[in-house]
């Protein structure tokens, strides 16, 4: 979106002296290209993307992907000098949970109702 991109560039100014990453869950990067600015942001903060149930099949062949995969870093254990250099992203091999987004704010409101 396009709040996304203003969101970067403030932070990347006012912060100057802090890293950033964008995290993002598989199933954001298959339409990612989709989004307004997506270019701007892939060369303006590291990525890194979450696998997730479901998508990362589907995210591995997306547009974005193939667009960026010579600047995909691959490495088993992953430096933070690894994206000194942008555009830079990877996929973490995080441990995938079978719920999804919706599922976890229902039971968060589930669980607020209850105290």
């Amino acid at each position: 979106s396009r709040h996304s991109h203003q969101t970067i560039n403030y932070l990347n100014k006012l912060y100057k002296n802090i890293n950033f990453f964008w995290l993002m869950g598989a199933d954001n990067l298959i339409n990612f290209h989709k989004w307004q600015n997506s270019r701007k942001i892939f060369n303006e903060i590291p990525i890194v993307v979450f696998r997730r149930y479901g998508y990362n099949e589907k995210a591995l062949k997306s547009y974005t992907s193939n667009f960026y995969k010579n600047f995909r870093i691959n490495n088993k254990s992953i430096r933070l000098d690894n994206f000194e250099k942008l555009p830079a992203w990877t996929i973490i091999q995080n441990k995938q949970i079978k719920i999804s987004s919706t599922e976890i704010r229902k039971q968060r409101e589930q669980l607020r109702s209850k105290n």
